[in-house]
């Protein structure tokens, strides 16, 4: 699951829950989001993503959560990294779809700096962490590859 505040809420997103067959071994990936209320004590349930994520990196700028790579299951594996960037709009409850990733990442660490969204590090899906310095930009939908200094 990712977490992350917004508008003096807590918003959480995506992650595993149980299966329904009763083995820990089967992992069933959600599309959820729910956000808390501190000032109420209280949860909702809001639009689920597009599509269930584990291990997503989630940032917040302009207004919006952005919601970036995560794992995704494919075939028998549920740790198939992705490259999909999600924003989330919480005055109107939708999800948008921005242009992915040029590598697919799970497990990543997000930061915003001046109104960006940036995936900093994760991990490919090898046992390897992949440094990174894209740039989700709010005001220009998609991301701005620049090149790994270390």
């Amino acid at each position: 699951m990712a977490v992350a505040a917004l508008n003096g809420k807590i918003y959480v997103v995506g992650g595993f829950e149980e299966s329904g067959l009763g083995n820990f071994l089967n992992f069933a990936i959600t599309p959820s989001l729910e956000k808390y209320e501190p000032a109420t004590n209280t949860w909702t349930t809001r639009s689920p993503m597009p599509i269930g994520l584990h291990h997503a990196g989630i940032g917040v700028a302009g207004g919006k959560l952005y919601v970036i790579g995560g794992y995704t299951q494919s075939g028998l594996s549920v740790w198939h990294p992705g490259a999909t960037v999600y924003a989330y709009d919480p005055a109107m409850d939708i999800w948008t779809e921005h242009a992915p990733m040029p590598t697919p990442r799970g497990a990543l660490s997000v930061t915003a700096h001046d109104g960006n969204c940036m995936p900093l590090a994760a991990t490919t899906g090898r046992p390897i962490a992949l440094p990174s310095r894209s740039t989700i930009r709010e005001a220009t939908p998609g991301l701005c590859e620049r090149p790994y200094r270390p």
